[in-house]
């Protein structure tokens, strides 16, 4: 399942909406790409620097 479709489930049709439930699944589906844009930022802005530059 994806992680969209995975997240989507854990709202309830006719319940109360978990919402802490929720942001806190939003909040580890991005953390791995955070962590990653954390450890290769440099690389990331640099190839955006040289992209501009043609």
């Amino acid at each position: 399942m994806p992680l969209s479709a995975g997240i989507a489930t854990l709202m309830g049709q006719r319940t109360i909406t978990d919402y802490p439930l929720l942001l806190a699944a939003a909040a580890m589906a991005m953390a791995p790409v955070v962590i990653l844009f954390l450890i290769m930022q440099r690389r990331v802005i640099d190839g955006i620097a040289f992209a501009g530059m043609k």
